[in-house]
């Protein structure tokens, strides 16, 4: 239903080129579409979309669930974190050595976890 929002309220935009109004309007709606994550964040710029824009997108807007909106944010969020598999030690220093080099552990963890893993070989 998102999806849809933001179709209709692109085409909206596209139909009232003419006018400033709309187009900055739905460029707003579009981008609070994008970074809402709960319904009350959207719902005035569904109710202006729904006046000076695209009555089917400002529907749309205002007929969002909040897990529509979620599932973005679970997504990106899903897309950031890191599965870590520890199948094997070769495995497990090869994820250590990444962790260490994106910062996230210190060089003293670092150095320790090593040496308890290469005791595995």
């Amino acid at each position: 239903m998102k999806k849809a929002a933001k179709v209709f309220l692109i085409i909206g935009m596209v139909f009232s080129f003419y006018l400033i109004f709309p187009i900055v309007l739905g460029g707003i709606a579009i981008k609070k579409l994008d970074e809402g994550t709960s319904k009350e964040d959207i719902q005035l710029w569904g109710i202006l979309s729904l006046f000076f824009v695209s009555l089917l997108g400002g529907l749309f807007m205002l007929l969002l669930k909040p897990e529509d909106l979620i599932d973005s944010e679970i997504s990106t969020s899903k897309s950031t974190t890191r599965t870590v598999k520890s199948n094997g030690p070769a495995e497990r220093l090869i994820d250590l050595k990444s962790l260490y080099d994106e910062g996230i552990i210190d060089k003293e963890t670092y150095e320790g976890k090593r040496e308890k893993i290469e005791k595995e070989l």
